[in-house]
Formats: C-alpha cells, structure tokens, sequence
C-alpha cells in the first residue's frame, strides 16, 4: 500500500490506499514524537526477552574457551572485526576474549584492541543480530571442520 503524505498551509493530508486522514500540526507533531518513543524504548517484555536472548548467547560464547585452538583460529579467519569485538565484550568474564586474543597474531591483536575502542557504542539488538547471522554459524562450520578433520586423523 502507497502512503503519501501532503503539506497543506496549517495541516497534512496522508493518503493510506483510499483512506485519507487530516492531522493538524500539533496532532503530526505528536504522532512522530509517539513514533519516536516506541522505536527507541522497550516494552517490560521486550527487554525481559532481550535479556534471556542475552543469557543464551552468553552461553554460547563461553563454549568457545572449551574450543580448540585450531577452530578458533579457523572461525576468526571468517569474523569481521566488529564480529570479533562483539564477541569480546559479550563475554563479563574476559575468559573468550584472552582466547581469541591468543589465537590472533600481534598485529590482529593491537588492531583488536583499537577496534575494542572504537565501537564503544554497540547495540544489544545490533549485537545479537550479528550472533545469530554470522557469528554462531561460523562457529559451528569451525566444530564441524574440525570434527571432520579429527574423524580424518583417526583412519
């Protein structure tokens, strides 16, 4: 459905397919200050949900320390360095990120902690969307790599 939105001298007409709507300026003011709110706060529920989202990527990642080196290697190789940042301060602990500090080499380290620096500001969302697209499946490829390369050595 097409919505357009005109500016007449003292208020708006939008067009939502056949319905047309009449807002005052202090009515539109309000209408985008409501939209407002609700893009930027979190329902109670949202944020519970948010939270045990959290909690569940939190235990995921902690997997990592148990992790050989090789795999970890291997799925840093594929993580971008906002990947490997959100990694690192997922973790309250520190544990995964002196591991993927050891698994990366000098240079890769000081640009990590530049990196660490600078994106001070990442979301919850932003950084849970990233575990779940990217970050888990890459460590799952490196357990399975690794599994398969194991079952190789055995033979």
């Amino acid at each position: 459905m097409d919505i357009k939105v005109k500016r007449k001298d003292d208020h708006f007409l939008v067009e939502a397919g056949f319905v047309i709507l009449t807002l005052e300026m202090a009515a539109a003011n309000a209408l985008v200050d409501q939209m407002d709110y609700r893009l930027k706060q979190l329902t109670p529920e949202d944020e519970a949900a948010l939270e045990r989202s959290l909690e569940a990527h939190r235990k995921i990642v902690m997997k990592m320390v148990d992790i050989e080196n090789p795999a970890i290697q291997f799925m840093l190789t594929e993580l971008t360095s906002i990947q490997k940042v959100i990694l690192c301060k997922i973790d309250n602990t520190g544990k995964v990120r002196d591991k993927i500090m050891s698994n990366l080499p000098k240079i890769k380290r000081k640009e990590l902690e530049e990196d660490i620096q600078l994106y001070q500001k990442i979301t919850v969302k932003k950084a849970l969307n990233q575990m779940d697209q990217f970050i888990i499946p890459s460590l799952k490829k490196a357990i399975q790599m690794r599994k398969k390369i194991r079952a190789e050595d055995d033979f």
